[in-house]
C-alpha cells in the first residue's frame, strides 16, 4: 500500500471523528444553555446525517467522474467553514446552519473508502480498511478529550469548534499538497452521470441490498446510542461534562486497540468476522441499558467498542468485494448515503427519548444490532481466489 496515500487519507478522516467527537460531549451544556429540547434537540444531533444521507451518493458518484482527491478538498473545505460558523453561532438556527454545511459538503468518507479501494488489493483491504477503523479510534479518544478541555477552558462551545476547524484547515493543506489521484493507470475509470435512476441501480444487486440493509439497521441503532450516551450517563450516573470525555477516551481507546489488532492481519474470514462483530456488539448494548453500576457501564462499553470495530471494518470490506458492475465510488456513496439515513432516524428517535426511556431504549437498539445477522445469513458471496493466503481464501467471504 501507499503509505504516504494511507497516512493521508487516515489524516483526513480522523480530523473529521475529532470534530464530531469534540462537539458530542458538550451537548448537553449546550442544550440547556439554548434551551433545546426533545424533536429539536433530535434535529440538531441529526442534521448533519440528513445533509449527508442527500449529498453522500452525489459525491460518491463526482469522485468516480472527476477523481477522489477533489472531492476529498472540497468536503475538508466545508468542514472549516461549519466549524467556524458552529464557533461563533449563538442561536439554535446558526447551529443549525453550521451542522446542514458540514453534512452537504462531507463526502470525505466515502470518497475515503473508495480512495482505500482503488488503492489496495482484495487480499489488503482489509487492512486499508482497518486504518480508516483506527482513525475512528483516535478520534473518539482525541476530540472529546480536547472537547472537555476547551470547553472548560472557554466555557462555551466557541474554543472547541475552533480547534476543530483548525484540524480541518491541517487536513486540507495535507489533502492538497501531498496526495495523489488514486485511480489507476490499469484501471479504467468507470462513472455515469448522477440520477436517481442510476442510483437506484446499485440495490439491484441482491448481495448489495443485504449489506446495505445491514448498514441502515446497524447505524440506526449504533448512531443513536453514541450520540446520546452523554444524555445517559447523565440520567443515569450523574456524569460531568468532563467525565463524559474521558468515557469517550475510554471508548476511542478500545476501539484503537481492535482496530489496530485488524490492520496487522491479512485474509480473515470476513462473513465470521462480521458475525461475530454483530453479536459482541449487540450484547455489549443490551448489557449496558441493563447496568445498575458505573463499573458494570464501562465493562459494557468494551463489549460495544469491540464489537462496532469489527463491523467497522468488515462490512465495508465485504461490499468492495461483491462483483458489481456500478462504480466505487457510487457504490461506497450508497453505503454511507444509507449509514447517514440511519444517523438521521437513530439520533432523532432515540435523541427524543433518551430522557424519558433511558434504559429500554438501548436495549431496543440492542436487539435491532442483533436481528441483522438474519440479513447476514442471505449473504452468499462465491470464493473470490483460488490460491491459498494466509489459509484458504476459500473460507473468506462465506462460513
Amino acid at each position: 500500500m501507499n503509505r504516504r496515500a494511507i497516512f493521508t487519507i487516515f489524516t483526513i478522516v480522523l480530523t473529521d471523528l475529532i470534530g464530531f467527537g469534540i462537539i458530542i460531549p458538550i451537548l448537553p451544556a449546550i442544550s440547556q444553555s439554548m434551551g433545546v429540547r426533545g424533536f429539536w434537540l433530535g434535529l440538531l444531533i441529526s442534521s448533519y446525517a440528513i445533509a449527508q444521507f442527500i449529498s453522500a451518493p452525489i459525491l460518491g458518484n463526482l469522485s468516480d467522474r472527476y477523481g477522489r482527491k477533489p472531492i476529498l478538498v472540497i468536503s475538508k473545505l466545508g468542514t472549516v467553514i461549519a466549524y467556524i460558523i458552529f464557533a461563533f453561532s449563538r442561536s439554535f438556527s446558526v447551529l443549525l446552519i453550521s451542522r446542514l454545511i458540514d453534512g452537504f459538503t462531507g463526502g470525505n468518507i466515502p470518497a475515503a473508502r473508495a480512495y482505500i479501494s482503488d488503492i489496495t488489493t482484495k487480499e489488503n483491504r482489509s487492512r486499508g480498511m482497518a486504518i480508516i477503523g483506527i482513525s475512528f479510534g483516535l478520534g473518539f479518544i482525541i476530540g472529546p478529550a480536547l472537547g472537555g478541555i476547551f470547553f472548560t477552558i472557554g466555557k462555551s462551545h466557541t474554543l472547541p469548534a475552533l480547534v476543530g476547524a483548525l484540524l480541518s484547515f491541517i487536513s486540507l493543506v495535507l489533502t492538497q499538497v501531498f496526495l495523489d489521484e488514486s485511480h489507476r493507470l490499469s484501471k479504467p475509470v468507470v462513472s455515469r452521470t448522477f440520477s436517481i435512476k442510476n442510483f437506484l441501480k446499485v440495490f439491484e444487486n441482491k448481495t448489495i441490498q443485504q449489506i446495505l440493509i445491514i448498514q441502515f439497521i446497524i447505524m440506526t441503532a449504533t448512531s443513536g446510542f453514541q450520540t446520546t450516551i452523554s444524555f445517559f450517563t447523565d440520567k443515569i450516573f450523574r456524569y460531568t461534562p468532563q467525565q463524559n470525555s474521558l468515557m469517550f477516551v475510554y471508548f476511542g481507546v478500545l476501539g484503537l486497540v481492535v482496530q489496530g489488532y485488524l490492520a496487522s492481519r491479512r485474509g480473515p474470514n470476513v462473513h465470521r468476522m462480521i458475525k461475530i462483530g454483530i453479536i459482541v456488539n449487540a450484547a455489549g448494548i443490551i448489557f449496558l441499558s441493563l447496568s445498575p453500576t458505573s463499573s458494570l457501564f464501562l465493562a459494557s462499553i468494551a463489549l460495544t467498542s469491540a464489537g462496532g470495530g469489527l463491523i467497522g471494518v468488515f462490512l465495508p470490506t465485504l461490499l468492495s468485494t461483491v462483483d458489481s458492475k456500478d462504480p466505487e465510488g457510487e457504490v461506497m456513496g450508497a453505503y454511507e448515503g444509507i449509514g447517514s439515513l440511519g444517523r438521521v432516524i437513530g439520533p432523532a428517535i432515540i435523541g427524543s427519548l433518551i430522557v424519558i426511556f433511558p434504559r429500554q431504549i438501548y436495549f431496543t437498539c440492542g436487539i435491532a444490532v442483533l436481528a441483522t445477522i438474519f440479513f447476514l445469513k442471505k449473504i452468499n458471496l462465491k470464493p473470490q481466489y483460488s490460491k491459498p493466503y494466509q489459509g484458504s481464501h476459500d473460507q473468506i467471504y462465506s462460513d
